[in-house]
């Protein structure tokens, strides 16, 4: 704002603050300052009101208007913070369930490293086991190999097993065997040597033999 245009808004101001005056039968010299004071106050809320003069009715009607457009003010206030404090929470649930959603999220990814962590051990697993399968299988037709370069005849381990079964029964039968003979003890060990002690024993029966008949005889 220009300086032409400041005073030339003074000068108007002065001019509705004397027309009030005059209106009012007063004097400007007259008045105490507080009074001018009131008076320039009052040919603001005029001006700004756009009033051109005092006027009760228009004073009440503007009044009345202020009052209007405060409960209206209030009302849009009122309203507006309802709307911000619904708006607030929605937004507060809202955020609530994106922190939710981002911990599911967190959590799934941390299950499929898991599972993708699992499947690669499962490879590795299955790497180890099919090449551990793959020696054992390499083990076995190699010593099939030797078994078929030794010749060994299919019915040899049975013949074996037929062998030691029959051992087995002759240990039972050599065991009979000894406990029939223990009652044999005293006999010599060679065969002349029993014939002797057997010719000797056949004259000791004959011997008692014939003392027994003489004996029977006498009586």
């Amino acid at each position: 704002m220009g300086i032409s245009e400041t005073t030339e808004e003074n000068v108007t101001f002065t001019k509705e603050i004397l027309s009030l005056l005059s209106k009012l039968n007063l004097e400007p010299q007259s008045l105490p300052s507080d009074i001018k004071e009131g008076l320039q106050k009052v040919a603001l809320i005029l001006r700004f009101e756009k009033l051109s003069d005092l006027d009760d009715c228009a004073l009440r009607i503007v009044c009345e208007e202020k009052k209007i457009q405060e409960k209206n003010k209030q009302r849009q206030e009122k309203w507006m913070a309802s709307k911000y404090d619904s708006l607030f929470r929605t937004h507060a649930k809202l955020s609530k369930m994106v922190n939710q959603m981002q911990q599911n999220v967190n959590s799934l990814e941390r299950s499929v490293e898991d599972s993708q962590k699992e499947q690669e051990d499962n490879y590795c697993n299955q790497v180890l086991w099919s090449t551990k399968l793959k020696e054992y299988k390499q083990t076995v037709e190699k010593l099939e190999a030797e078994l078929t370069t030794m010749q060994i005849d299919d019915l040899y381990p049975q013949k074996i097993l037929n062998k030691y079964d029959r051992y087995i029964e002759l240990r039972g039968e050599l065991a009979e065997v000894n406990q029939c003979l223990s009652q044999y003890g005293d006999l010599p060990p060679n065969l002349l040597q029993a014939k002797a002690l057997l010719e000797v024993k056949q004259k000791e029966y004959e011997t008692l033999e014939k003392t027994f008949l003489e004996k029977t005889s006498y009586s």
